[in-house]
């Protein structure tokens, strides 16, 4: 993620504002969202922002911006950030990232939150 700007230098103009609790919002119900807009309208900021204000403790942000994978290599990818080892079945690794996940949320009482940058170029699994 595109650090160039502080988040604490970032003009939140109301937009931005209301952006930002929707998104948060999404992360409070652990939901799934897309954020669509032309390039350079300010998403990667806002992801930035909602980021910065998650309390450490509670989320686990985790950002993955690859334009071309299959799913293979989507899992290999989430295993990394989790720090699991990867393998060479797909199904191998789901079980391994939902165990990982459902332990993070039991033991720790932790909640990941998966940003994923530029998913319209990479999200076009081959089943």
């Amino acid at each position: 993620m595109r650090r160039d700007i502080p988040t604490e230098s970032l003009q939140l103009l109301p937009s931005v504002e209301n952006n930002l609790a929707a998104a948060r919002l999404l992360v409070d119900t652990h939901g799934i969202g897309v954020m669509v807009g032309k390039s350079g309208t300010g998403k990667s900021c806002l992801l930035r922002l909602l980021v910065s204000r998650l309390p450490a403790g509670l989320f686990k942000p985790l950002y993955l911006c690859h334009t071309s994978v299959g799913i293979l290599e989507f899992y290999t990818h989430l295993c990394a950030l989790f720090g699991l080892s990867s393998s060479c079945r797909r199904a191998v690794m789901f079980r391994d990232i939902q165990a990982h996940i459902l332990s993070m949320n039991s033991s720790r009482h932790l909640h990941p939150v998966l940003l994923v940058d530029e998913a319209h170029l990479w999200l076009r699994f081959d089943c």
